[in-house]
């Protein structure tokens, strides 16, 4: 196995208010923060300090197309030119994108041919979704199973060494943006 020499675990503490659990754990966007939170601006902009590393960002499973339309605009703020695929919803249509993105990133072998910058999901990426380029992971809320935060970490822990000139070949970061209670 892979065991990457820098990982990391962070917390952002948000201005928004979660009202129950499934909202502190992620499950949920709370009305505070779909009433124009800052949680997407937070996310877009930690990414971009921390280098624009190919990245998972997960959000909410319920209630989160506008906070994902809204987490795209501020991507787009501060990266135009940032190559996000959105693997958000049910549907074919979604689970298509991102198996074409990722098969798209599966044989590359120089980090500048990958043709993905950031995956944004909800629980389609917990398992069974592979993307070798992927160093850190966004998370929004905490997960209430440790078993999940370790899945969802898994995801930047596969092995880059063989990818060249990748920024982050030893890193596996997860961050969470986490809501008051």
């Amino acid at each position: 196995g892979h065991a990457p020499a820098d990982f990391q675990i962070k917390t952002v503490r948000m201005e928004t208010v979660a009202t129950n659990t499934r909202e502190l754990a992620g499950d949920a966007v709370s009305r505070d923060e779909n009433a124009g939170g800052t949680a997407t601006q937070e996310m877009a902009k930690r990414w971009i300090e921390d280098g624009k590393p190919k990245s998972v960002l997960i959000v909410p499973a319920k209630r989160s197309r506008n906070f994902t339309r809204r987490l795209i605009s501020a991507i787009a703020e501060v990266a135009p030119d940032a190559r996000v695929v959105n693997a958000v919803g049910t549907g074919k249509a979604n689970s298509e994108r991102l198996r074409v993105a990722l098969a798209a990133d599966a044989g590359v072998t120089r980090y500048e041919d990958s043709s993905t910058d950031i995956i944004i999901a909800c629980k389609r990426f917990d398992e069974g979704t592979d993307w070798p380029l992927c160093s850190h992971v966004y998370n929004y809320g905490i997960p209430g199973s440790f078993g999940l935060i370790l899945q969802r970490w898994g995801r930047a822990f596969r092995c880059k060494a063989g990818i060249e000139g990748h920024p982050f070949p030893d890193a596996a970061r997860i961050t969470f943006f986490v809501p008051k209670v």
